[in-house]
């Protein structure tokens, strides 16, 4: 793996473990009650990241064969079903799918080669680019998201 392939694994195991470290010693209260009205419970917070990562790591993977990188109404739908089904997920059952998700997600990364990276998407955005933002930037943003919702900043 070169080096910009190290340093994109490398950021999205340290945004991972940020997550983690937001659910430290969570408890069920911290989990599964809403923050504010239309806002998403932790539990559910952490079903869309174990869903996210692993969609979006495999459209950007298969850019060769579809430049347009965005959720489909089935996705849509997935990410739906992913927070209903899970939004009462124990945390040993959260931090199990998270860990998966995650190493899902860096398995893929793990097979693009750097000239994959370059690849352009539908909106001009590169690879490396939609790594960052849909899933490296996306896990870093919900792992704030639960540490200020848990008071735990």
């Amino acid at each position: 793996m070169n080096d910009q392939l190290s340093d994109l694994a490398n950021r999205l195991e340290t945004a991972q473990k940020r997550l983690m470290d937001s659910l430290e010693a969570a408890t069920d209260r911290e989990l599964y009650t809403t923050p504010a009205e239309g806002e998403w419970t932790v539990a559910q917070v952490c079903a869309h990241v174990a869903e996210l990562q692993p969609l979006w790591m495999g459209k950007i993977a298969a850019m060769d064969r579809e430049s347009k990188v965005a959720r489909t109404e089935a996705d849509v739908e997935a990410r739906g079903a992913a927070l209903r089904d899970h939004a009462s997920d124990t945390l040993a059952t959260i931090v199990e799918r998270l860990d998966d998700a995650n190493s899902r997600a860096l398995e893929r990364l793990r097979e693009v080669t750097v000239s994959d990276l370059e690849r352009r998407s539908s909106s001009d955005k590169t690879a490396t680019e939609l790594i960052e933002s849909h899933v490296i930037d996306h896990v870093e943003a919900h792992a704030r998201q639960i540490a200020e919702t848990r008071g735990v900043v």
